[in-house]
């Protein structure tokens, strides 16, 4: 990688301060080449380490997303800079659509929500440009059938604020309708690009909605086999803790959380236990008692109440709280069956991974990447969000 540093990159006005990438999440299948996760917690996103086969230039400050001005450049592909401001706009348009299709989104849903988005953000440009730019070196312009898959996006993006999608544009801002316009657009000409790239190869047929929806059955079958294994695991782990062995000692044999040293969970008021089978045990079984195991969402807990303290009533004067042992084992998570758009919608992507992951690596080791402000973007936008 060629790292240079760099002082200033002027934006190209071809991103408006409106809502790209924005209409409707469904637009990110467009450009979208793997699953992105957010990092753990105190980590940040390097994209000078996730971007390492391209010329790389790094500006020499460390900004944060939340540290830079509307005007500064985050990141510009061969010049293509997307600033501060536009981001916001993007994350704007995201939240809204986040929010009109998830009506009963706590506040806490919706600013974690819109983090995960913000850490993704640099990177789907990244990929948008590339796209977009091989496009336009081609010389191709957006197939009838790319524009009309478009309009069904932004028709169904209408429909969640149950308008038609000229009422839609309308109750919009100017701007921002004529960004919407553009953006679909682009996104048709993508489409078109992969076309051409990949011809029939990208097109899913319902054979391949079918073996898709086999998988997932086959999966839950030997997960559920499993998960079987480890209840009949827990029930035996539970059994020697009632004869008498030592609660630490088998936590630190048997459990799948080490990081827990001799099975110590925590101190906990009522409120801080989200299961609410754990809580009700947590608050019920005698000092000193093991509990049966529990299917939870993180695994099968086995707890032990370690001691108690306060009195856990309404108008007590000092709120109870309660020290838990805790062990541990993973359990399969079974895979919902979706319907057939949902399954289409992500055997598409699943497709796309696999078609184009060469491809785009190939066009990225052509690309200038700029971060005029560093690569250290996302640092406060990772971290988790209280309710």
């Amino acid at each position: 990688m060629n790292v240079i540093t760099v002082k200033s990159v002027r934006p190209n006005r071809c991103v408006c301060e409106g809502c790209r990438l924005a209409v409707c999440s469904a637009l990110l299948l467009v450009t979208a080449c793997g699953k992105a996760t957010a990092p753990d917690k105190g980590e940040v996103a390097d994209a000078s380490v996730t971007n390492a086969t391209a010329r790389v230039s790094v500006g020499p400050s460390e900004k944060t997303f939340d540290e830079m001005l509307p005007e500064d450049v985050v990141i510009a592909v061969n010049g293509v800079g997307l600033t501060r401001q536009e981001c916001d706009a993007i994350l704007n348009r995201m939240e809204q659509t986040y929010k009109a299709s998830r009506p009963n989104a706590s506040p806490a849903e919706v600013r974690n929500y819109r983090n995960r988005r913000a850490w993704r953000l640099a990177d789907e440009f990244r990929v948008k440009q590339l796209l977009l730019q091989e496009a336009k070196r081609r010389n191709l312009t957006p197939s009838p059938a790319s524009k009309a898959r478009m309009e069904k996006v932004l028709a169904n993006r209408a429909a969640l604020e149950k308008m038609t999608p000229d009422a839609y544009l309308r109750s919009l801002d100017p701007q921002d309708a004529e960004a919407v316009r553009a953006d679909l657009d682009e996104q048709a000409l993508i489409l078109t690009l992969r076309e051409d790239q990949f011809g029939d190869r990208v097109k899913i047929t319902d054979a391949d909605i079918q073996k898709a929806r086999d998988g997932i059955i086959e999966y839950n079958r030997r997960g559920e086999a499993t998960n079987a294994l480890v209840k009949a695991r827990g029930d035996a782990i539970c059994e020697r803790l009632r004869k008498g062995e030592d609660f630490a000692k088998v936590a630190d044999e048997v459990s799948e959380y080490q990081e827990e040293e001799g099975g110590y969970w925590g101190e906990f008021a009522r409120g801080e236990i989200d299961d609410p089978a754990v809580r009700h045990a947590a608050f019920t079984l005698p000092i000193g008692a093991v509990s049966d195991p529990f299917d939870t969402d993180e695994g099968l807990f086995i707890i032990k109440v370690l001691d108690r303290t306060g009195v856990d009533a309404i108008g007590a004067t000092q709120e109870a709280t309660v020290k838990l042992g805790r062990i541990l084992l993973r359990l399969v998570e079974i895979e919902p069956m979706m319907d057939d758009k949902t399954l289409r919608r992500e055997v598409e992507k699943k497709r796309l991974r696999e078609l184009q992951g060469d491809w785009l690596r190939d066009l990225n080791r052509q690309a200038h990447l700029e971060f005029p402000n560093g690569t250290n973007l996302w640092k406060k936008a990772t971290k988790k969000v209280a309710p």
